[in-house]
């Protein structure tokens, strides 16, 4: 598999978020505000983008991942473990110091596995059955 990992704009997620999270909606509802300030990284094989992510800046130290999105015939061969890893050693870097997401319920065993703990219970987004998640990116020294 040629995977290749990148910074892309945030136009170029609008296709991917549609296509997988929003199917029904018009593709403007893909479009999110502070989009234009956000970090996007695509996931690409063979030249196609089969896997988005966009990362917001949330009062410096912290990032909220948002709009994760693997197509699915290219779920389950580590591709989103691969994007999700690449962005996270690009936050470490950036010393910052949390990573935290809305997971969809059914996603939880994947966060799980690259180190996410889960942060309150569970809620309700649009019908949908979340939970935060976060990771801890730096250690502290006391």
């Amino acid at each position: 598999m040629d995977l290749t990992i990148c910074k892309i704009s945030a136009r170029q997620t609008y296709q991917l978020r549609h296509d997988i999270l929003w199917p029904d909606e018009p593709l403007e509802h893909c479009v999110l505000e502070g989009d234009e300030k956000a970090l996007h990284f695509g996931a690409s094989i063979g030249g196609s983008l089969v896997s988005v992510v966009s990362l917001f800046d949330e009062e410096g130290k912290r990032m909220r991942l948002r709009k994760f999105a693997v197509q699915p015939e290219f779920q389950g061969q580590g591709i989103g473990s691969a994007l999700l890893c690449h962005i996270i050693e690009h936050l470490k870097c950036m010393s910052t110091d949390i990573v935290w997401c809305d997971a969809r319920v059914e996603a939880i065993p994947f966060y799980k596995k690259q180190g996410f703990t889960l942060d309150g219970g569970r809620f309700l987004k649009s019908g949908i059955s979340y939970n935060k998640m976060m990771r801890q990116l730096q250690k502290h020294r006391i």
